[in-house]
């Protein structure tokens, strides 16, 4: 078992496994309710109350049907077996940035806990046992500031600013954020 396997922090004992597509709609309903949580006010209510369990659904399920050894989804886990939050990540998504974490949800009563930053962790470490030059970056809305913030503190480095549409069918701005993978081991 290795440190990101199993780690205790002072209110939560969290173990790691790779996910399955098993998980798939599980992980889709830690995601929608994630973005039902910490996007309210930034997308549509409509598409927060009536859409984003159907879409993250759909998603989930044909990501884990068309999976690929580029994509790797891993599960923080708590003692009685319950997902406490997931990370997703695509090996060599970016030829300038590297390998893009997708994904990084934590159930909200975990936050807090160190979880995010474990499964940050253990991103950059499945990215560095497959190539170790790599850098691993992320997208965040510009108006998600807690994330921001999150990132910021554990080193996350702006390097762009853009538009894009989004799932809910708006146009919303974007920060990118880029770690040295030694910077989350």
């Amino acid at each position: 078992m290795s440190f990101l396997d199993f780690i205790i922090f002072t209110s939560v004992n969290i173990s790691f496994r790779d996910a399955t597509a098993e998980d798939a709609l599980l992980i889709a309903h830690i995601h929608a309710k994630s973005w039902q949580t910490h996007y309210r006010g930034i997308c549509t209510d409509h598409y927060l109350d009536h859409e984003v369990i159907g879409d993250r659904s759909k998603a989930w399920v044909e990501r884990f049907a068309s999976a690929n050894t580029d994509q790797h989804v891993r599960l923080a886990l708590g003692d009685g077996g319950e997902v406490l939050g997931f990370v997703c990540t695509f090996l060599d998504y970016h030829k300038e940035y590297g390998a893009y974490l997708d994904n990084l949800h934590v159930v909200t009563k975990y936050q807090g806990c160190g979880i995010g930053k474990a499964l940050m962790g253990a991103s950059a470490l499945w990215v560095a046992s497959r190539d170790p030059a790599s850098t691993l970056y992320l997208h965040v809305l510009d108006k998600n500031e807690p994330a921001i913030a999150f990132y910021e503190r554990i080193g996350g480095k702006l390097i762009d600013t853009y538009e894009i549409e989004t799932p809910w069918g708006q146009k919303d701005m974007i920060r990118d954020y880029i770690w040295d993978l030694d910077q989350l081991i």
